[in-house]
């Protein structure tokens, strides 16, 4: 079921190509029409230009949609959502087109700019939502007629599985759900409708060997740590794992995951994407960019603070130490030592305001945050962003996990070197200051764009140059 569904996105792949070719063809006849029109059809097909613009364009449309647009699943997509988000691309994507190989050309003679921009606008919009929406159309009939679906499992009481199943299916199959089985507290839930598959501490193990594709979390919202726990554990499935809930659970929820409502069924999808693609694309362009130029800007700023560090004590000039990045994997942050060399012989610890393990000059560039300009490196190679929650080490992630497990959303974005919890709150000098300042950045997750990354840039710099660093 799953290769066939990877077939069929192939032929959406390849009908937006081919949607891409026909609408440049077309447009390239009108162009060629409209400049010559004493030019017949058959001199224009045999155009080098045409054949160029056919073997380039086309694969280009599709580089564009694999970045900014989804292909995923096309039994999940929304017909009205695909139907936006191609107007937006093709305006996008023409405006490209335009401003890169008809800004000189001679069409613009005959008739205005703007004609050729929304006839190729038009036709591309048109010929690509048509195609998109034809396969959808036979995707959506195949879903009700029950010839595919997905793996499904009901966290909750079997009653509650049993009522979803009647609610949501009505006898038929409308959203591809295969119910098969429900996990819960207690065994004596079973009235053996549905399969009892075990407790909700199993969670993991019946995801991995049944090939669990959604889930209905359907818990008693009085049981709300139960509630947030088995969230906190679905988010490490969240690639392969759709999650919704029933309408009872969604005031309890609101405001600490994304929620979309999906109206046919009366459950609602827990949006696990916490950026769209095309904003992830943009913020990671914006890092590089902001890394280069940052890092040729700091040359002499690295050479003055390099010396002072030499100077201040012996030791090396960077300080290169282990934290969790994005999905949980290890990088090396590095920074200008501010420390004596021997400043954890004790163990992991934190530092504080009169810490004497800091060096006089440690000190200052703290001050400042000098200290973390080396951590542009980590930009660049993208273990880091601009803004994103501070890294830690695991040490202190166990700690602060014992405290608010919550704190394991935080590893699905890239960490940065500020953050909304280090400008709203400050440096941590303790586990549980860590925890407070966790649900700044948990509010940034749920509020994750390019434009609040730069009010919280603008926000960091106004702290630099009232010399507030710690």
């Amino acid at each position: 079921m799953v290769i066939q569904r990877k077939t069929e996105l192939f032929f959406y792949r390849f009908f937006d190509w081919l949607s891409a070719g026909i609408a440049w063809l077309i447009f390239f006849v009108y162009r060629r029409r409209i400049v010559e029109p004493e030019v017949s059809i058959s001199e224009v097909l045999s155009d080098e230009k045409l054949s160029l613009g056919l073997m380039v364009i086309p694969l280009g449309w599709v580089i564009l949609y694999s970045i900014f647009d989804k292909y995923s699943d096309i039994y999940r997509y929304s017909r009205l959502g695909t139907l936006r988000r191609t107007l937006l691309l093709s305006l996008v994507g023409c405006l490209f087109l335009f401003f890169t190989i008809l800004i000189d050309d001679t069409t613009v003679q005959y008739v205005s700019f703007l004609t050729p921009f929304l006839v190729l606008l038009g036709l591309h919009y048109f010929i690509t939502s048509f195609f998109r929406m034809l396969l959808l159309t036979w995707a959506k009939f195949r879903l009700k007629a029950g010839k595919v679906s997905y793996a499904t499992l009901v966290l909750g009481t079997d009653k509650a599985a049993s009522k979803l199943q009647n609610d949501v299916l009505s006898g038929k199959n409308p959203l591809g759900l295969n119910f098969i089985g429900f996990l819960s507290e207690d065994k004596s839930d079973s009235q053996q409708k549905l399969p009892y598959l075990g407790s909700l501490d199993e969670l993991d193990r019946v995801l991995e060997n049944e090939k669990v594709e959604e889930v209905i979390l359907a818990i008693e919202a009085e049981n709300k740590d139960k509630v947030y726990s088995v969230l906190d554990k679905l988010y490490e499935h969240k690639e392969v794992v759709l999650v919704k809930i029933i309408p009872q659970l969604y005031e309890l929820l609101l405001g600490k995951v994304k929620l979309n409502h999906v109206p046919a069924s009366g459950l609602i999808e827990v949006d696990q994407v916490m950026m769209p693609r095309h904003e992830q694309v943009v913020k990671r362009v914006l890092d590089i960019i902001a890394a280069v130029v940052l890092i040729v800007l700091c040359l002499p700023l690295y050479l003055y603070v390099a010396i002072r560090v030499r100077l201040s004590s012996s030791g090396p000039l960077l300080f290169k130490q282990e934290r969790i990045g994005k999905n949980g994997q290890p990088f090396h942050i590095l920074k200008f030592r501010s420390m004596y060399t021997d400043a954890e012989k004790a163990g992991p610890q934190l530092s504080s305001d009169h810490d004497p393990r800091i060096t006089p000059f440690g000190r200052t560039i703290r001050k400042w945050r000098l200290d973390e300009i080396p951590q542009f490196f980590n930009l660049l190679l993208g273990d880091m962003s601009l803004v994103g929650p501070r890294p830690e080490r695991q040490y202190f992630i166990d700690k602060i996990v014992g405290k608010e497990p919550l704190y394991k959303h935080l590893l699905q974005v890239r960490p940065g070197i500020t953050s909304w919890g280090q400008v709203e709150f400050g440096y941590a000098s303790t586990v549980d200051e860590m925890v407070q300042r966790m649900k700044y950045d948990l509010r940034y997750l749920e509020n994750m764009s390019v434009s609040l990354d730069v009010k919280i840039l603008f926000q960091t710099f106004l702290i630099l140059l009232q010399g507030k660093g710690k």
